[in-house]
């Protein structure tokens, strides 16, 4: 970026540079010539730009929920439903297989299957569902993190 920078200024330089020479003497009007560039490159042009978390469309969506819940052999509500739901993951952050539910209370080897140690599902604008996610465990507990957006 610092190149780019550099590059834009001395351009800039070389142009009033001309301006002046031209006229053989450093009139109000060629200084404002100069002054309207410099002014232009920096309005037109900006040398940041804010970076933004995007769904697969490039679109900015904030976080609005980030915890965690456990998962275990009784069918339990760990993200409610919301119909402005943009964006959620679940990954399985425990040492047993849990399994996901979309459609009411979950149960045990059926619906969405989340592999222990990582498996993760992801719901976005490709896969939108905004009814309330359950999760259960065949055997034992697991822990779920959460993360969703409206």
């Amino acid at each position: 970026m610092v190149g780019k920078t550099s590059l834009r200024i001395g351009s800039l330089l070389l142009i009033i540079k001309t301006i002046f020479m031209q006229e053989k003497k450093q009139s109000v009007v060629g200084l404002m010539i100069g002054l309207l560039l410099i002014l232009g490159i920096f309005v037109f042009h900006p040398f940041t730009q804010t970076a933004k978390v995007g769904d697969a469309f490039g679109s900015y969506i904030p976080v609005n929920v980030s915890t965690s819940s456990t998962a275990s052999t009784v069918s339990s509500l760990i993200l409610g439903a919301s119909s402005a739901r943009r964006y959620a993951i679940f990954v399985n952050d425990g040492a047993n297989t849990v399994y996901l539910s979309a459609m009411g209370t979950s149960t045990a080897n059926k619906g969405i299957r989340l592999e222990a140690n990582g498996g993760r599902y992801e719901i976005n604008t490709l896969n939108p569902i905004i009814s309330a996610i359950y999760a259960i465990t065949a055997t034992s507990t697991s822990n779920i993190t959460i993360t969703a957006s409206q």
